[in-house]
């Protein structure tokens, strides 16, 4: 997810998407211009939906709808900026991803992370905004003394996944001392933290 939609944003999603390994044959998508575009430059091959008969992209739709309102639920629970619904967005649908669950009956309970990969995420369900205690790396040297406590208090931004969708094994948390000095941060230019004005 990105507030631009430019065609160069759009190819690039669909790379960190399909990742290394895989090769996409067929992308169905409606005919958005910043889709059709970067599905040109990427040489994939697109039947598009008819424009205005919202049933033959009926769940697709209802995909996306599913994945704005639970981004809205987690910005809404974790108490930040609004501005902070990019990284929200990933972190629920990373969330989404690796929790199992039953597709019709009969089938088997397995998370899309697990059909997709072969193997269960080890992942923490965990969301944006929770208090967590992490060890920053890299660490400053002697920083705090050789003996000291090296954990630090953070909050919870998402999880850092490799291109293809494979968790790296990394979450990605910030510091709380930035939000403890100016409580409304907001998600800046190049995802930097920023006070609200």
């Amino acid at each position: 997810p990105c507030a631009m939609r430019s065609t160069e944003h759009t190819k690039r999603a669909f790379q960190n998407f399909q990742g290394p390994d895989e090769k996409c044959k067929l992308v169905y998508c409606d005919n958005a211009p910043e889709l059709l575009a970067a599905l040109l430059a990427l040489g994939l091959i697109n039947p598009t939906s008819t424009p205005a008969c919202p049933e033959t992209n009926g769940i697709a739709e209802q995909k996306v709808k599913h994945g704005k309102s639970g981004t809205r639920c987690m910005v809404i629970q974790s108490g930040l900026e609004i501005t902070w619904w990019e990284i929200c967005a990933p972190c629920f649908a990373f969330c989404h991803d690796i929790i199992a669950l039953v597709r019709w009956p009969g089938d088997p309970m397995l998370s899309a992370y697990e059909r997709r990969h072969h193997e269960q995420c080890s992942a923490v369900v965990c969301a944006v905004g929770v208090l967590v205690d992490f060890m920053k790396t890299p660490f400053p040297k002697n920083t705090p003394s050789p003996f000291g406590d090296r954990m630090i208090p953070g909050l919870m931004c998402g999880y850092y996944v490799l291109p293809g969708g494979r968790w790296s094994g990394d979450y990605l948390v910030a510091e709380c001392s930035p939000f403890q000095q100016t409580p409304n941060l907001t998600l800046g230019p190049g995802r930097r933290s920023t006070p609200v004005p």
